[in-house]
């Protein structure tokens, strides 16, 4: 919480115009005279919703794992654990794209 309250508070430096920007943790991020801060700034959110989404995945995997385990007794396969993987990233495809198809 202290590093979002930091942030919160380096917005709050720009605050009449960063009412109506669209992006306005990009807008603060991204001072015109340092741009690659920004390109540094794009990275390190894409990291970290990498990393969470990674976790999510493991996690759900694991769960279906503990649970295939306890009814059959024995674990999943790493086919089984991949294929779980990709329907798991195949659906949030379509749910990402919701009603555009």
């Amino acid at each position: 919480m202290i590093p979002a309250l930091l942030f919160f508070v380096c917005m709050i430096a720009y605050y009449p115009q960063i009412g109506g920007e669209p992006l306005p943790s990009d807008f603060s991020a991204a001072p015109p005279e340092f741009p690659a801060f920004h390109y540094l700034f794009q990275l390190m959110i894409f990291l970290a919703l990498l990393e969470s989404g990674t976790g999510c995945v493991h996690a759900f995997n694991e769960r279906v794992a503990e649970a295939y385990a306890a009814r059959q007794g024995r674990g999943l396969s790493k086919i089984a654990r991949l294929s779980i993987t990709g329907a798991l990233l195949l659906g949030s495809i379509f749910l990402a794209r919701g009603s555009d198809w």
